[in-house]
């Protein structure tokens, strides 16, 4: 049973043979409801008793987290909830109280899940450190491109070109590639170019 406001998550799951079912009590006019969400987790586990249920959202992660203190303890804490985060959570919002509420709303939601899951070696760090977490708890499922069966290149073809596919925002760093693309052109003294794909 997994739970996600990303769009893409659905497709993709059906596209691997899952059965999918739209939660109604998640969102409702495009906005998040409090107790119509937990009642529809609870509702679901009790429905078709999964073996797991994974949440994929910020939000979605903090109603099955409550599940487990309000309703159906038996149903939910009877039933693994794994956390999945795609990258470091950073705070949504610029003020202070807002990213107050984000840390604690994750600390109670990465505190109370039987699995945070991570993408990477750094999340998991920063995740571990920020929220105080087992490092048992913490699982790192890595994505991204395989390269154990790439070799070195050893010459380097004028117009030689790299790209990059992102959201265009804070947590992905883009100042970061551009400062490394700029070493890497003062190393190869080669035309070198960066195409750099994504919304933001």
């Amino acid at each position: 049973l997994c739970h996600t406001l990303d769009k893409t998550v659905p497709l993709i799951l059906k596209e691997a043979g899952a059965e999918i079912v739209i939660s109604p009590g998640l969102s409702r006019k495009k906005r998040l409801v409090l107790l119509p969400g937990i009642l529809a987790i609870c509702k679901e586990i009790k429905c078709y008793q999964p073996d797991i249920v994974i949440s994929i959202f910020f939000w979605t992660d903090f109603l099955t987290s409550l599940c487990k203190f309000m309703f159906c303890r038996k149903f939910v804490l009877a039933t693994p909830h794994l956390i999945h985060i795609g990258g470091d959570p950073i705070p949504f919002g610029k003020s202070k109280m807002a990213n107050k509420i984000y840390e604690l709303v994750n600390r109670f939601s990465f505190n109370s899940c039987d699995k945070l899951i991570c993408i990477c070696e750094h999340d998991a760090k920063i995740s571990i450190e920020r929220y105080h977490l087992e490092p048992e708890k913490v699982h790192v499922t890595p994505i991204g491109i395989e390269t154990t069966n790439a070799t070195s290149k050893k010459t380097l073809h004028d117009h030689f070109t790299f790209g990059v596919v992102s959201r265009i925002s804070l947590e992905k760093n883009i100042d970061v590639i551009i400062k490394c693309f700029l070493q890497v052109v003062n190393i190869c003294q080669h035309q070198l170019k960066l195409y750099i794909y994504g919304d933001g």
